[in-house]
């Protein structure tokens, strides 16, 4: 877990509280990533946390949107109230002097009209050497991601066996385990989800089909080396599709 860096107070409190809380089925990786970002700052102060520390550590995140800043004080404190109950001395922050919490900002309503933009956006979209079905793949995605109201992390994970058109439903899945028997699943109603698949994108499915390794457990957005890349990686950052709807959007002005 810990990079080759100076020993300090924090790591034995730290691995033991991860693993208590990864005892109850809680995975907290965004947690480890917290204390791990306060254990490096701590070894380079080489004292055990204190009021100071906590305090100087909290102001290396200026960029950081008061909620999010109050969410990692927060993670400190549960893990400090922890450590406490062996070591009764030691430092707990004071929640009265955490970030304020911040109204978050409203959700945006995507119109009809809006994701016809979209779409169009994703049509006209040039197609790359490593990517021939890059167009397909993002109107794919929109009609998805909008349809269905899945997560970007599900809308990647979607197989050609999760599509069920004798009873139009789309099983999404909320965990990334590679254990089907135990990975959480949502029947989600798409009467056309067969069509989705197949007039959206037919070369693409005809590639996962013909494929001599694969089968209807092959990931939809996974590349596969006849065809390149298919912009997998891509439809992991938040911002791609963000990008399209405004390209949509200024061209709507013009």
């Amino acid at each position: 877990m810990f990079t080759a860096i100076s020993p300090t107070p924090l790591d034995q409190p730290i691995v033991a509280w991860l693993a208590h809380q990864r005892a109850l089925g809680r995975r907290y990786y965004p947690e480890e990533r917290v204390l791990v970002s306060l254990r490096e700052f701590i070894s380079r102060t080489g004292q055990d946390l204190d009021r100071a520390s906590f305090d100087r550590w909290c102001a290396t995140f200026p960029h950081l949107a008061s909620n999010t800043l109050r969410y990692r004080q927060r993670v400190v404190r549960m893990f400090c109230l922890y450590r406490r109950r062996k070591e009764p001395g030691c430092f707990v922050p004071d929640p009265l002097y955490f970030a304020r919490p911040r109204p978050y900002r409203r959700p945006v309503i995507v119109e009809p009209e809006q994701i016809a933009k979209m779409l169009t956006a994703a049509n006209n979209m040039s197609v790359a050497s490593g990517s021939p079905l890059r167009p397909a793949v993002y109107r794919m995605a929109v009609i998805l991601l909008y349809t269905t109201g899945m997560r970007r992390g599900e809308l990647l994970r979607l197989t050609l066996a999760d599509c069920e058109p004798e009873s139009g439903v789309l099983r999404v899945r909320e965990s990334s385990s590679t254990n089907r028997e135990y990975c959480r699943c949502r029947p989600t109603p798409m009467p056309n989800c067969a069509a989705t698949f197949e007039n959206v994108s037919p070369h693409r499915l005809a590639g996962i089909l013909t494929h001599p390794f694969s089968s209807t457990r092959k990931a939809v957005f996974v590349p596969i080396p006849e065809l390149g890349s298919a912009a997998a990686s891509m439809l992991c950052s938040k911002w791609r599709v963000l990008r399209i709807a405004k390209a949509g959007a200024r061209a709507s002005t013009i």
